[in-house]
C-alpha cells in the first residue's frame, strides 16, 4: 500500500510480511525545537508473546530507507532522542557494536501473548535538506538470552563435543574469549579443524541475540530487491536465466516449478537509463502482482552466501554462527541424542495437505498434534509459510519450534552459519551489517566470509577493502535441513555434514546456486 503525504518528505508505507507484521501510517514531522525530525508510525504483529518461563519475548526490527538524488537507497537512521513509546510497548535501539541508529527493537513491555499492537511510536531521526522518498520495512524477531547452554549430541554427524574421543557434549559457560577450539581433550572439538586455541569476538551465543523469528518471505526479499540500483539487481539475478530488463512475468530465479518462487518481474528496468526494475509476488500467473494469495508469506529460496550477506548488511543484521544455531534450537536444555529443534528425536515424516495455498492464512490440514512437524523431504517437496505449524494449540513439539520460539529450524529451507571449521569462518568477529552495500549489490563488512572476493577457506577475510565486498563462500555452513533433504539427520540440530564453504568465487560459477533461505542475527544492548 502507497501513500504520498505532503511533508518535508515523501513517505510510502509498507506493510513488510513474515506472519503479518504490519508497519503503517508513517509520517514525519519537526521536533518541539525545530532541530530535527521525528517518525511516527503504528506496528502491529500477530502470535506475540513475552514469557517468564524461558525469559525470553518476540519483537520487531523496524528500520528505514531513504532514497538520494542519485536513485540510492540509504539507511536513514534513528537519533536515539524523542522516542515516545505506546503503553505496553518496549525498545531497544539496536546500538550494539560500532553500528547504531540503523533499526529499533520494539517488543512487549510484560508477560502476554497474542496480537501485539503498538500506535503512535514515535522516534527522532536524522534530517536533511530536501525531499526524500522514505521506506519503512518490519522483520519478526526473537530475543535468545544470554548464558551457558550445550553444543552437540551423542549421535549427530560432525557434532561438537568435548575432547576428540568422548562424545559427551560441550558446555558453552563464556563469551568469545573463553571458549576454546580445538582438538585437545577438555577442549571444544570441531572436527574440521586441527586448530587449537581461543577466537577473539567470535559470536558463541553466550551473550545474548535477537534471531529472525522466521527464515525471509518472498514478501520480504521483494521488499529488499526493490531497493536496489539497476546494477545491485543484475548481480543478484547474475545468472543467465533472468536480468532487471526481462520482460513482466518472468520470474527473478529457476526454482518456481519445484519450490513455490513466485518473485516475478512486474515492472521491466532499463540499462540505458540505469532505472531498476520493480519485483512483485504472482503465483496465480496474472500478471497482476502482489494479490491476497499470491504467496508473499512463503519462504524465499535459490540463494548463494553473496545472496544472504547482501540482504542481512542491508538490513543491519549479520550472519548467526554455528554455536549461535544450535542455542537458538536447544536453549539451556541438556541435549538429546539426535533431537531436532523441538527438543525430541521424533519426526513427523507423511505427506502434507497445503490449505489455503498462498495466503496469509496458509496452513496444514493434516499435521500431527503429538510429534514434530517438519517440511522435510518426506513431506512436501516444496516450500511453505513461515511459521505454518504453530498454532492457537500447538506446543513446542508440534509447532516444530526452537525452544526460544524461532520457528523451522529443522527443516523448511537450510540455513546459512557461520563455521568454526576454517580460518575463513573462525576469523569472523560478528561485526553488524550498516545498512550499505557495495556499487554492485554486495555486503561491504568486515571479516565477513568471502569478502574482498576471499576463496581461501584457511584465509582471514579482513578488512574490506572498497572493492569486490562479499562474494565467494568460503567460511559457511548449511544447517538445519531443508525440504529436500531425504535424510531425516540433516535436520537435527547437532548434525553439521552439510559443508557448503569451499572457497568457490561465485560470481564465476554459475551452478553453486543453493537450496538455501535467509535467517540473520543482530546482538542485543
Amino acid at each position: 500500500m502507497n501513500k504520498i503525504l505532503t511533508l518535508p518528505f515523501i513517505l510510502i508505507t509498507l506493510i513488510a510480511s513474515a506472519n503479518n507484521v504490519q508497519l503503517t501510517n508513517i509520517s514525519v514531522t519537526n521536533n518541539g525545537t525545530n532541530t530535527g525530525k521525528i517518525i511516527e508510525f503504528d506496528l502491529t504483529w500477530e502470535n506475540s508473546w513475552r514469557t517468564a518461563s524461558t525469559g525470553n519475548w518476540d519483537g520487531v526490527w523496524v528500520f528505514f530507507k531513504f532514497k538520494d538524488n542519485d536513485g540510492t537507497w540509504y539507511p536513514l537512521h534513528f537519533t536515539g532522542t524523542d522516542i515516545i513509546m505506546p503503553a505496553g510497548a518496549a525498545y531497544e535501539m539496536g546500538n550494539s557494536g560500532v553500528v547504531t541508529g540503523v533499526g529499533m527493537f520494539i517488543y512487549r513491555a510484560a508477560n502476554g501473548f497474542g496480537t501485539a499492537v503498538a500506535t503512535g511510536i514515535k522516534a527522532g531521526i536524522e534530517s536533511f535538506p530536501g525531499t526524500f522518498e522514505i521506506r519503512g520495512f518490519a522483520l519478526e524477531m526473537v530475543f535468545v538470552p544470554g548464558g551457558s547452554f550445550w553444543l552437540g549430541d551423542e549421535t549427530s554427524v560432525n557434532s561438537y563435543k568435548e575432547g576428540s574421543t568422548a562424545n559427551s557434549p560441550f558446555q558453552v559457560t563464556a563469551n568469545g574469549a573463553g571458549t576454546n577450539m580445538g582438538s585437545s581433550t577438555g577442549l571444544l572439538y570441531d572436527p574440521q579443524s586441527a586448530y587449537s586455541g581461543n577466537i577473539p569476538g567470535f559470536p558463541t551465543g553466550y551473550s545474548g541475540f535477537w534471531m529472525m523469528k522466521y527464515e525471509l518471505s518472498q514478501g520480504g526479499y521483494r521488499d529488499y530487491f526493490n531497493t536496489l540500483t539497476y546494477t545491485q539487481q543484475l548481480n543478484r539475478l547474475r545468472d543467465i536465466f533472468s536480468n532487471p530488463a526481462s520482460p513482466t512475468g518472468t520470474s527473478i530465479n529457476n526454482s518456481a516449478a519445484c519450490c513455490r518462487q513466485y518473485m516475478e518481474i512486474a515492472i521491466p528496468g532499463n540499462s540505458t537509463t540505469n532505472t531498476p526494475a520493480v519485483i512483485g509476488l504472482d503465483a496465480d500467473g496474472d500478471n497482476i502482482f502482489n494479490e491476497a494469495t499470491d504467496g508473499e508469506w512463503i519462504t524465499a529460496t535459490y540463494f548463494t552466501w553473496p545472496d544472504v550477506a547482501s540482504y542481512l548488511d542491508w538490513a543491519g543484521l549479520r550472519p548467526m554462527t554455528e554455536l549461535e544455531f544450535e542455542k537458538a534450537c536447544r536453549g539451556p536444555l541438556t541435549p538429546v541424542a539426535g533431537e531436532f529443534a523441538w527438543g525430541t528425536n521424533t519426526i513427523a515424516s507423511y505427506p502434507y495437505t497445503i490449505a489455503n495455498a498462498g495466503t496469509a492464512t496458509e496452513n496444514i490440514s493434516n499435521m500431527s498434534a503429538i510429534l514434530g512437524n517438519c517440511n522435510s523431504g518426506t513431506s512436501l517437496v516444496s516450500l511453505l509459510r513461515g511459521g505454518i505449524f504453530a498454532t492457537g494449540v500447538s506446543t513446542r513439539v508440534s509447532a516444530g519450534a526452537g525452544y526460544y520460539g524461532t520457528m523451522e529450524l529443522s527443516g523448511n529451507i537450510s540455513e546459512i552459519a557461520i563455521t568454526t571449521g576454517n580460518e575463513a569462518g573462525r576469523s569472523f568477529n560478528g561485526k553488524l551489517g550498516d545498512g550499505l552495500l557495495t556499487t554492485a549489490g554486495n555486503a561491504n563488512e568486515n571479516n565477513w566470509p568471502g569478502v574482498n572476493g576471499n576463496t581461501g577457506t584457511n584465509v582471514a577475510p579482513g578488512n574490506y577493502d572498497g572493492g569486490l565486498g562479499v562474494r565467494s563462500d568460503g567460511g559457511i555452513r548449511w544447517r538445519g535441513g531443508g525440504f529436500t533433504q531425504i535424510n531425516n539427520d540433516s535436520y537435527k540440530v547437532s548434525d553439521r555434514i552439510l559443508f557448503s564453504g569451499n572457497g568457490t568465487d561465485i560470481f564465476t560459477n554459475q551452478t553453486n546456486k543453493s537450496f538455501v533461505g535467509i535467517r540473520g542475527v543482530r546482538d542485543a544492548n
